[in-house]
């Protein structure tokens, strides 16, 4: 994405121009509502992009650590 198209990818129903999301029916809302649940979780997203080469997206979600000890679920079939 160019600096342009990536200042619009947290916008609901803003597309990069051409491409895949020209031919399918993609509402636009993947980056958007991924941005409103991580605030929710008090956390944060940040892109970088290099038109041609791709995109790297980074989430940060803060967590606390637990008292409880994790369980152990065995896998289907055991």
């Amino acid at each position: 994405m160019t600096p342009e198209q990536l200042e619009g990818a947290f916008q609901p129903f803003r597309q990069r121009e051409g491409g895949l999301a020209r031919n399918h029916a993609d509402l636009g809302l993947g980056l958007a509502v991924v941005e409103k649940l991580l605030r929710l979780m008090r956390g944060e997203i940040a892109v970088r992009s290099e038109p041609g080469r791709g995109s790297v997206v980074s989430v940060r979600i803060p967590l606390r650590a637990t008292e409880r000890q994790a369980v152990r679920v065995p896998p289907p079939g055991h």
